[in-house]
């Protein structure tokens, strides 16, 4: 983790900018101190002091981080002896540092470590030494080997230095395997030097990346060959164990299995996931006999905070505060007991691995390595001399035909000279190895022909590309560069513009799947395209969905004005969600648009013009995930949950063929490609995007069938939680529909809101994985189906509401550029979203319609109604049946009619009342009474003999391409009434109200409510079939923010709220002859007794409700009248309900603020 990969750069972190003190190699002994410490040496596959087997017990040590700030930390002695004290109280015996100045003195710092018998593992590289990835032939060379040498030179005479580390996650994807042989020769050439130098046996190795396709195969290609290349020891960052968790759910139960067999030592250079508050149970397994036979410890990351959440001591001034962290490690480090003997170790000589073959996981075919360039050979003999320190020009471009390997070693000779001149014959490895040169990772693009050229220069002139950017990682992250401008005006307007102002639509996936085959292809081929694009451009797929969350970094040079905010642009908790969103995913849209057209351009000229003119009106589909899907599809999109997809390509003469779904995940390609962007773990650790991950291991898997089955279970709480936020009075102001933050004198009709939909459904089609996460979720393609139909639902809603749009709230959470608590308007400017000009940020009054970016949706053509209130009343149809489930039923049962859509409508209730019963607070009681049964209305105790139990995904066929609403909704009933209009129907829609702190438990984390018995294994639960509905908070940790407000916000409890409708599954009940009737005399008594809620964390296990302190669950009802020939009206008086939550954990009770 501790590197920095700006430009590809591999290095060890170290403190950019750091200063070094002055200083000359010396071969004679340090520190007399250190002699009495006795060296550590191999056996087998441990390490060993004396005849004792030497586990690692340590932590990682790079006060500063490695960002701007100075610190050699072995050269100054001074902050090395204070905390040593800290190291000693810990009870650790190692160290491992990653980058230390090659021209300092650190006798002292190392006297003060050997006298607490504390050993140091040290990385050899520096941020200006170091091997590039995506050039290692040009950056292996002689300027960078004189800097490792000259680090040899200056700890090889210390006892107490364990074992040097040749490199750092150099490779972390497929695709840069390539620099394995040099990697590899690296570890060669120190051997050799410190052989020649006449050194004691120091153990040199390498850190692994936990890249589940590679890393074993790295392992055994390192542990290959003859004694010369082979690495002493290897050692792996991972993040898996995250608590609570054990060896099968962490994954090291493989990892176990996976080394069993190999021959040299292996121990964890970095391990301690953040996910949720670490108490180091992982301890007490990586030193039981179970891992002791294969693993020799491990040093957690890290000693100090650096903003990322992982430190175990904050330094102030120069003064040490211990946290949380420190106090579970030292108690996890005191109270466990080392395993006796060996261990179970290997205790004799084993033979090398196997060498691995090429595969598609693997690049290098043969065994031969670079040979050492020419200039570096003499520093074997006359010794390397003083280093460049952390200074200097670096090597990264150092290398050219003089200082560069010129062919390759004969393997097993010993020597390190070459003995094939380049491009000799004389060489194993095939064109690939990057021996005979360094590759740039490509992207393989190869189903779409020519258009890989075309995207990738597209990127190069729209995008602004890292290696743009001046080579300062130090600067990089918050530097004071220029806004890019990148104008966002969503695909261009048709020319010329159309006489009735129509523009294309968004059209549901599965409409567009079906109905729409040309623009389907397009999509699924435009967003595989997308999502190979480099990520270090800002207009990547990498980079737009990084603006939501993760990386913490300005998008387009647009700076923060919040340096203690959220660092994501991201507005949650705030009445800018939804317009936030709309430029966003305008955004996404306007690339996916341009990248669409480069492709139709390529297909063959006998379908070409085709597909170029599908390509013109193509936009982004949406997923609806309230309304009843298809016939014949499930209600979470079968496309989306396949790993692979039958599509044309242009060269794949107009026949299917089968490719990786684009819609199933993203492939991070590299995962972390620039230093921190993802401190969080398990997310720095997956490949690419999961939901319902196996593990928290870089090898888990997604569960889909998880997503299938929680869609469908929950699928009723959606469609009437929408239903309920369209039709509810209380909803027409734009501060209660749009967003889930509660303020004190909340009243219960407005607890819902379209951000706490939409939490849900991050939260039970993510699980535990990507999309679960606001800092991540972005990444998963699943997001921007979710988030254009939240955009969709926006605009129904203000279609119906069109002169609600008053912005005028403080912030919940902030962002990167706003700060939690700023009074945000319809003015406040949507960063970092600029408008057409380029020159100034879009606003809400400026987003405020969907043709501003040239698009709509299948229920708001406008344009094709002459009156505003036939339009209205289009919509109101599309969403009665859509999601008025519920409603329909009624109504379809009495035969009451329902309205005509050209006909004007009465949409609010007459009046309007809260009843607050059981409450105190700001807001009085109005001094009405529980209505009783007779004051209800009709009964429907004699209505409903003939509803089943899944009606609702069947009761109403839904028209997709938006034009027929009006007369779908509009049709007679069955048995039409022939005696004029009908005495309104009533019924009660009862609700739980849950409000709860977003951050409490820092990490997203579930309310569950269930009505009746339920299994006692959370894993159950999103699919139980008790379940009603999901309350999410979509949280993040304030410690892994980098946000001091963040944490203060935490404890001051920012609170949230939603709702869970309860009446289709009462209507159910009733159906079953569960319960006598739907009235209050029936209803409540039921409630008091069946329904239960529970909370449970992001990775499914259940927290006492006791721990969420400020959880408060509710149950409220409100009246809904069929009228005859006219569309549901909700009365919007509210009755709660105490009777049925007072006296339980979490639950509302008389006298309670509501």
């Amino acid at each position: 983790m501790k590197q920095s990969t700006l430009f590809g750069l591999i290095a060890s972190v170290a403190s950019f900018g750091m200063t070094a003190a002055a200083g000359t190699p010396v071969l004679a002994a340090r520190a007399s101190s250190t002699s009495s410490v006795e060296a550590v040496t191999i056996s087998g596959n441990a390490f060993y002091k004396g005849s004792d087997r030497f586990y690692i017990r340590g932590v990682d040590y790079q006060p500063g981080g490695g960002i701007g700030t100075p610190g050699d930390p072995i050269a100054n002695a001074t902050a090395c002896k204070r905390d040593v004290e800290y190291f000693k109280e810990l009870g650790i015996n190692t160290i491992r540092v990653y980058a230390v100045d090659n021209t300092a003195d650190h006798d002292e710092c190392m006297g003060y470590l050997a006298d607490a018998g504390i050993y140091l593992v040290l990385d050899t590289d520096t941020p200006l030494y170091s091997l590039n990835r995506d050039e290692p032939k040009k950056s292996y060379n002689s300027v960078y080997l004189q800097s490792i040498f000259a680090t040899i030179d200056k700890f090889a005479n210390y006892s107490n230095t364990l074992a040097f580390l040749s490199g750092n996650e150099v490779i972390n994807q497929v695709n840069n395997t390539d620099c394995a042989p040099y990697v590899k020769a690296i570890v060669r050439d120190m051997k050799e030097y410190i052989g020649s130098r006449g050194y004691r046996s120091i153990p040199v190795g390498y850190s692994a990346a936990d890249v589940a396709s590679n890393q074993f195969i790295l392992a055994e290609y390192l542990n290959c060959g003859t004694d010369d290349e082979r690495s002493d020891f290897y050692a792996i960052n991972d993040y898996s164990w995250c608590d609570p968790s054990s060896m099968t759910t962490s994954g090291w139960d493989t990892l176990i299995s996976n080394y069993a067999n190999y021959s040299i030592p292996l121990f964890m250079s970095e391990f301690g996931c953040i996910t949720n508050t670490r108490k180091f149970t992982e301890i007490a397994a990586l030193y039981s006999t179970e891992m002791a036979a294969v693993f020799s410890g491990g040093l957690v990351y890290e000693y100090s905070n650096e903003g990322n959440g992982y430190g175990l001591v904050n330094i102030t001034d120069g003064e040490i505060t211990t946290g949380d962290q420190f106090t579970y490690l030292k108690a996890a480090y005191a109270n466990t007991t080392l395993p006796t003997g060996d261990g179970g170790a290997i205790t004799t000589t084993r033979p090398a691995s196997t060498c691995p073959t090429e595969s598609s996981d693997w690049e290098i075919s043969g065994d031969a390595l670079p040979a050492i360039p020419t200039p570096a050979q003499k520093f074997m003999t006359a010794g390397a001399g003083t280093g460049p320190g952390l200074d200097g020009a670096g090597s990264q471009e150092a290398g050219d035909s003089d200082n560069e390997s010129q062919g390759t070693a004969t393997a097993g000779s010993g020597a390190v000279t070459f003995t094939a001149s380049a491009g000799s014959s004389g060489s194993t490895s095939s064109s690939k190895s990057s021996a005979a040169g360094g590759r740039v990772a490509e992207v393989d693009m190869r189903a779409f022909g020519v258009v890989a050229v075309t995207l990738a220069s597209m990127v190069g002139v729209t995008g602004r590309n890292a290696a743009e950017v001046p080579q300062s990682a130090s600067t990089y992250a918050m530097a004071a560069i220029p806004a890019l401008n990148y104008p966002i005006t969503g695909p261009p307007k048709a020319s010329p513009a159309p006489a009735d102002g129509s523009v294309p639509l968004r059209r549901e996936i599965r409409d567009l799947q079906h109905n729409f085959p040309d623009q389907w292809t397009l999509y699924i081929l435009g967003l595989q395209a997308f999502q190979q694009l480099d990520e270090k451009s800002d207009l990547s797929w990498y980079g737009i969905a990084g603006i939501h969350g993760r990386p913490y970094r300005p998008w387009g040079g647009v700076q923060g004005d919040n340096p203690v905010g959220w660092q994501g642009y991201c507005t949650h908790s705030s009445i800018l969600f939804a317009p936030w969103h709309r430029p966003y995913l305008a955004l996404f849209e306007q690339y996916l648009y341009q990248i669409i057209q480069k492709i139709a351009a390529t297909f063959p000229t006998a379908s070409k013009t085709r597909y170029q003119q599908a390509a013109l009106t193509f936009r982004m589909p949406y997923w609806d995930w309230a309304a009843s899907p298809p016939a014949g599809d499930k209600y979470f999109p079968t496309v989306v949950g396949q790993p692979s997809i039958q599509v044309i390509t242009p060269t794949s003469n107009n026949k299917p063929v089968q490719i990786t779904n684009p819609l199933y995940s993203y492939k991070f390609n590299p995962l972390n490609p620039l230093k921190n962007d993802f401190p969080s773990i398990p997310e720095s650790r997956w490949p690419s995007t999961l939901r319902y991950p196996t593990n928290g291991s870089a090898i888990a898997k997604s569960q889909e069938q998880q997503v299938f089955d929680a869609m469908e279970s929950q699928f009723q709480s959606y469609q009437s939680n929408v239903y309920l936020i369209m039709k509810d009075p209380n909803y027409k102001q734009f501060d209660a529909f749009s967003n889930h933050q509660w303020a004190p004198n909340n009243a219960p009709e407005t607890y819902g809101s379209i951000e706490d939909v939409h939490n849900s459904i991050h939260s039970e089609t993510g699980g535990n994985g990507q999309m679960a996460d606001p800092d991540y979720a972005a990444f998963d393609p699943l997001f921007w189906l979710h988030h254009t139909n939240v955009d969709r639902q926006f605009a129904i809603w203000q279609a119906l509401n069109p002169n609600s749009y008053a912005i005028n709230k403080p912030s919940g959470d902030g962002t990167f550029s706003i700060e939690s608590g700023t009074q945000e308007t319809s003015t406040t400017p949507l960063t970092p979203f600029n408008n057409a000009t380029g020159k100034t940020y879009w606003t809400s009054d400026a987003v405020r319609n969907t043709a501003t970016f040239n698009y709509a949706y299948p229920e708001t053509q406008q344009w094709k109604y002459p009156t505003l209130q036939q339009y209205q009343n289009s919509v109101l149809a599309a969403v009665q049946t859509l999601y008025g489930a519920t409603s329909n039923q009624v109504m379809q049962l009495m035969g009451v009619q329902t309205a005509d859509a050209t006909a004007p409508q009465q949409i609010t209730p007459r009046s309007k009342q809260v009843i607050a019963d059981g409450s105190n607070g700001p807001q009085k009681p109005l001094g009405i009474s529980n209505p009783s049964s007779s004051s209800i209305g009709n009964s429907l105790s004699n209505l409903l003999h003939d509803i089943s139990p899944k009606s609702h995904a069947q009761s109403v066929e839904t028209t997709r391409g938006g034009e027929d609403f009006e007369s779908e909704i509009g049709k007679p009933s069955e048995t039409p009434s022939n005696t004029g209009p009908k005495a309104p129907i009533k019924y009660r829609e009862y609700i739980a109200n849950i409000r709860a702190p977003k951050h409490i438990l820092q990490q997203t984390y579930r309310v569950r409510i269930f009505l009746g018995d339920f299994d006692s294994n959370p894993a159950t639960w999103a699919t139980a079939p008790s379940t009603l509905g999901t309350f999410s908070s979509f949280g993040k940790n304030p410690q892994t923010t980098s946000c001091g407000k963040c944490i203060r916000d935490a404890t001051n409890s920012l609170m949230i709220s939603g709702t869970i409708p309860l009446t289709p599954m009462l209507l159910t009940l009733y159906q079953n002859s569960t319960l006598a009737s739907l009235e209050p005399v029936h209803v409540l008594p039921y409630l008091t007794r069946n329904l239960h809620w529970r909370v449970t964390l992001a990775d499914g296990s259940e927290i006492d409700r006791a721990e969420v302190q400020g959880l408060k669950v509710s149950v409220v009802s409100t009246e809904v009248e069929c009228v005859d020939r006219g569309w549901p009206i909700f009365s919007g008086e509210y009755v709660v309900h105490s009777e049925v939550t007072g006296g339980r954990p979490a639950g509302l009770g008389e006298g309670d603020r509501i």
